[in-house]
């Protein structure tokens, strides 16, 4: 989350209640490994963003 949140520029506690939020939706899965949380998109999240394609 930390790294997210560096790349989006905003605090991680920002992040997290967005993925929670993506997460209930169905967009993305979390996966924890180690100290990390690794954080991808579903199906689902991919083909919400394919309505958006030009």
């Amino acid at each position: 989350m930390s790294r997210l949140a560096g790349q989006a520029g905003t605090v991680p506690s920002a992040i997290t209640y967005h993925c929670d939020r993506l997460a209930a939706a169905g967009l993305i899965t979390r996966e924890r490994r180690g100290r990390e949380v690794w954080v991808s998109r579903t199906r689902r999240g991919d083909a919400l963003l394919d309505l958006f394609e030009l």
